[in-house]
């Protein structure tokens, strides 16, 4: 009789294990915060792209669309200036349907908690050698994000003003601990590209914000006498993500602090929201 193969290893080093738990939690919670399990391992495609998302929360108008990352024994390091306060705008996808279309886009929202905000992640740990950098990970998540809308789209009747819009807020949920590694330009030698006196500090969320999708025709916002080198600009700012980072132990702590709600009620809102 052969001996039976010790296949812990194998389902610990499954990432679903970590989808599976943060689903009860929120279940277990949702008395506290109020958002619904609308989807698991939900496919999706755009193009040539095709893919899974971890998991969606709903809750009235808005979607929380999650990649759950297990890391172990991992720590990413995010790079913000000292003295940088924490950021709330959040550059997010929305959509409106009315009778006749769809309206749809990237917005800056101001979010009801601030928190750390970095463009740039340093990855490193046990097992993240081989893992793709962050970058690469909050793009396609972005991307999925405007699969998930055209599909929650194309099920709205022509007319029906239901349930008219949407605002979808990326979340990459990890093990990994989270690190602010902060840092004075004047500390930076550019002999070596090295800083002196950094300082380190551990937080359980970030918000990642990034250039994260390619060049496309520009949004609206620009007029007729743009200068081409104004319209470069705004664009590279235009294609700005805002992807939540969350330490996966704090992730319904998250959820509670969004208990009144994710945007702030007196956020400014895209000039087609009404």
């Amino acid at each position: 009789m052969k001996p039976t193969p010790d296949l812990n290893g194998i389902v610990n080093a499954s990432g679903f294990i970590l989808q599976i738990a943060l689903k009860n939690a929120v279940e277990e919670s949702r008395g506290r915060h109020q958002f619904d399990i609308e989807a698991i391992e939900h496919p999706w495609k755009a193009g040539d792209q095709i893919g899974f998302i971890d998991l969606i929360l709903g809750r009235g108008t808005m979607r929380v669309v999650c990649e759950c990352k297990r890391s172990r024994d991992a720590n990413w390091v995010f790079a913000v200036e000292r003295g940088a306060l924490d950021g709330s705008r959040a550059r997010l996808h929305w959509t409106r349907f009315d009778k006749t279309r769809l309206f749809d886009g990237w917005f800056d929202f101001v979010l009801t908690r601030a928190a750390p905000e970095s463009q740039f992640c340093m990855i490193r740990g046990g097992g993240e050698n081989d893992s793709p950098l962050l970058e690469r990970i909050a793009s396609q998540l972005v991307t999925s994000i405007e699969s998930l809308a055209a599909e929650e789209t194309s099920l709205r009747l022509i007319g029906d003003t239901r349930d008219a819009h949407r605002v979808y807020i990326p979340v990459i949920v990890t093990t990994a601990r989270l690190w602010l590694y902060r840092f004075a330009t004047r500390d930076i030698e550019i002999a070596t590209g090295e800083v002196t006196n950094a300082e380190y500090e551990e937080v359980q969320s970030i918000l990642f914000r990034k250039a994260l999708t390619a060049p496309s025709e520009p949004e609206p916002g620009g007029d007729v006498d743009e200068m081409p080198h104004r319209a470069f600009r705004r664009q590279s700012r235009e294609q700005e993500r805002t992807v939540l980072i969350v330490n996966a132990v704090s992730f319904v702590a998250q959820l509670d602090a969004w208990s009144e709600g994710i945007v702030e009620r007196n956020s400014p809102l895209p000039s087609d929201w009404q």
